[in-house]
């Protein structure tokens, strides 16, 4: 059924499994200040002291084969990879110094 809204839950290894993901030229531009990243930041920590899971947000795509349009989330999915990724580059560093 086309235009069928489907809502579901999923980790963040089930959302980056996807291939690819696109942002449409009409959404705006990232916005996020220093105090946005810290506050989404210490949330994360807060939730792994606790050893809990953290709410995300909701997420709207558009479905397109493998394609991904973002319609809402794309300030926290940027974040998000631009977390993962500096968290993988200082352990590939961690282990280069240990080696």
């Amino acid at each position: 059924m086309s235009g069928l809204v489907q809502a579901k839950s999923s980790t963040l290894r089930q959302l980056f499994k996807n291939e690819y993901y696109e942002i449409p030229k009409f959404q705006r531009t990232f916005s996020w200040q220093k105090e946005h990243v810290d506050d989404f930041w210490e949330d994360l920590c807060d939730a792994m002291e606790v050893n809990r899971h953290h709410f995300l947000g909701s997420v709207v795509f558009q479905i397109d084969k493998k394609n991904f349009k973002v319609y809402d989330g794309q300030q926290r999915l940027t974040v998000t990879v631009a977390l993962i990724s500096i968290i993988l580059y200082e352990l590939e560093e961690i282990n280069k110094s240990e080696n």
